[in-house]
């Protein structure tokens, strides 16, 4: 959403970016919306199974363990809960994790905005 050119998406990012640093993500689910929306379909489905893959297959490369005796709150960033959760070893992975989703989603995103782009354009020409 750094990447939009569309004022839907830019407008998206000052409403929901701050929350979903909190796993707050209600905001983008409805908001842009990810949810019924035939362009995120694939993502949505397919990132989570993809991330779970790859988090298991460097947990057993890494011989990675987790923390079982701290419980943090859900609004921490996932990123530092990963590193309390699992020291050095879990802040990569989720690092990885957070790269690979961005390249996961990316391309969707960019049809949404360009669809988003044409539609304001043509918005435009009508007014």
């Amino acid at each position: 959403m750094f990447r939009a050119k569309s004022d839907r998406y830019k407008q998206m990012l000052k409403l929901a970016g701050v929350p979903a640093l909190f796993n707050i993500n209600e905001p983008l689910v409805f908001g842009m919306p990810i949810m019924l929306n035939p362009v995120f379909f694939l993502p949505m489905l397919f990132e989570p199974i993809i991330n779970g893959l790859v988090s298991w297959g460097l947990i057993d490369l890494f011989h990675a363990t987790v923390n079982p005796f701290i419980q943090l709150p859900w609004t921490m960033p996932g990123v530092v809960q990963a590193f309390f959760s699992g020291g050095i070893p879990f802040f990569i992975i989720a690092m990885v994790v957070v790269v690979l989703s961005t390249l996961i989603w990316f391309p969707f995103f960019k049809i949404a905005d360009n669809k988003a782009v044409a539609e304001e354009q043509k918005n435009a020409k009508k007014a």
